[in-house]
């Protein structure tokens, strides 16, 4: 079954990190190993409004800003790329 961490773009980086939603949907963490990890049916609940996007871990791996336990990048590009990819999808 394909997991899902889910990337929140309701509110400001910390530090110009992604903020992820934490397991059972308590809170956000900075911290990829702290992220919780969704079934696409839970991601698609919790994303009822299209503010957030559910990436699996391979999909983040892969994006070019992605750095070991946080992403750091400019917040405007670096979020114009993931709603790119929403798109895509």
């Amino acid at each position: 079954m394909t997991e899902y961490l889910i990337v929140c773009t309701k509110y400001r980086y910390v530090d110009g990190s992604l903020l992820f939603w934490r397991p059972d949907s308590a809170g956000y963490t900075v911290n990829l190993d702290e992220a919780g990890k969704f079934t696409a049916e839970r991601a698609k609940e919790m994303n009822e409004k299209g503010r957030d996007i559910a990436l699996t871990e391979e999909e983040l791996l892969d994006l070019p800003e992605f750095k070991k336990k946080t992403i750091v990048a400019g917040p405007i590009d670096f979020l114009k790329l993931l709603k790119q990819k929403k798109k895509a999808k």
